[in-house]
């Protein structure tokens, strides 16, 4: 694609107008104890060096097990990515107008400021003023074309491509052919794999910032954005596009026992990345240290897969449902329903409403989080929102990597219908 081109890309323009009207704001008030160090759990304290810490760590601390498990994810994606090596810039792009979408001030100013000082004010990829207005327009405004940008960019053309992954995985939870195909002009496969992944974190994470109503830090900033909240964000559907036929990363030729899935054969191609993901996959769906029941996770994790139009998690997951929490048909077809079908006990149905709240608006709003309270402890809410971000992070995951279905089926058992909307 030439740098002069245009990408089409009507998601954009179709949800940008009704999102100013219809959103969801965060709340201007921290719904949970911002904790100082000196009162975090022992074992979380050398997690984050020095006294002060910034006020995702301090919301995270109240909940000392998940906080342990997500940061050693986190790491990967903020110092240990393939990314690092040569592509810090593109990264911080994409995880800044992930924010942006998100409404979640927390991620945007981060990102923007950590752009900005990348190595210097004065450094070749480091953010401009003119780069933070165009991140907040997206992948179409004009100066990612520009002249200013062809000359301070180290890749103008890899600028506009992972500005279109963040996009495209907010509308449509899957980066398309054409940007796909953007990135391997440029990126290996462990990189493609970490760009999709670190706005899949960021997702996640924007979606705990926003309904625990963290507020951005405030130190050692260059830039400040005092309207931030109110001309941020842009609310989304149902995912309805196409999705590969075919695999984009091809499967190890390897064996996995018990159970040899395709998810795993893909994973493995970028192992590092695997090995520190799976720490907090393992805890999300783990009934050791998580303090949600199987069953709310499963319900949470169905309805995640099936808003993100992600056929390869729902049906990975109904096996999974039925084995390990004996949820039946009955279950699954309510899910498709959602928190409307009279099939839900009240603590389910308001976490089916809290997990299409996620995935729309990026954040719980008043009532859902008051009704949230109703039911769980702040350990379980965090659980449940971290449940509904990790396995987004899934979807994205499993749709552009293009993870196909198991021929054998007796490994992956076909559901009846999946997303009858799309045949439609």
């Amino acid at each position: 694609m030439s740098s002069k081109a245009r990408p089409n890309f009507p998601l954009l323009k179709r949800n940008r107008t009704a999102s100013l009207q219809q959103r969801v704001l965060p709340p201007s008030n921290q719904r949970v104890p911002a904790l100082e160090k000196e009162d975090w759990r022992d074992d979380i304290k050398p997690l984050i060096p020095g006294k002060y810490p910034g006020n995702v760590f301090k919301a995270f601390a109240n909940h000392p097990d998940f906080f342990k498990n997500w940061m050693r994810w986190a790491n990967h994606v903020v110092f240990k990515s393939e990314l690092m090596q040569s592509h810090t810039r593109q990264r911080n792009l994409a995880i800044a107008r992930t924010g942006y979408l998100k409404n979640c001030e927390y991620t945007f100013a981060s990102y923007i400021n950590i752009g900005a000082a990348r190595d210097g004010k004065n450094a070749p990829s480091a953010f401009t003023a003119a780069d933070v207005q165009a991140i907040q327009n997206g992948s179409q405004d004009s100066h990612w074309r520009s002249n200013a940008n062809q000359s301070k960019s180290n890749d103008p053309n890899l600028d506009i491509a992972v500005l279109r992954v963040a996009e495209e995985l907010h509308f449509d939870a899957c980066v398309t052919e054409e940007t796909w195909n953007m990135l391997l002009k440029s990126f290996n496969l462990k990189q493609c794999v970490d760009i999709v992944a670190s706005c899949g974190h960021y997702t996640l994470n924007s979606y705990l910032l926003n309904s625990l109503g963290v507020q951005a830090d405030t130190f050692k900033v260059e830039y400040t954005f005092p309207n931030f909240k109110q001309t941020a964000g842009s609310i989304v559907g149902m995912a309805n596009g196409k999705r590969p036929t075919k695999p984009r990363i091809q499967p190890v030729d390897k064996v996995y026992t018990p159970l040899n899935i395709n998810v795993l054969k893909t994973m493995r191609n970028h192992q590092d990345m695997n090995k520190r993901w799976s720490t907090f996959a393992q805890y999300v769906l783990s009934n050791k240290n998580n303090s949600v029941s199987r069953r709310l996770r499963e319900i949470a994790i169905l309805r995640t897969g099936w808003l993100c139009n992600s056929t390869y998690e729902w049906h990975q997951h109904i096996r999974m449902a039925k084995a390990d929490c004996n949820m039946t048909m009955a279950d699954f077809k309510a899910i498709e329903i959602g928190y409307t079908s009279p099939h839900w006990k009240d603590e389910e149905r308001i976490l089916l409403k809290a997990t299409d709240e996620l995935r729309f608006h990026c954040a719980l709003n008043d009532e859902i989080w008051s009704e949230m309270n109703k039911y769980y402890s702040t350990k379980q809410i965090i659980d449940l929102i971290a449940t509904v971000g990790q396995y987004t992070l899934v979807s994205y995951m499993l749709n552009s990597f293009g993870v196909q279905l198991e021929e054998d089926l007796n490994v992956t058992p076909r559901y009846d219908t999946f997303r009858p909307d799309l045949a439609m």
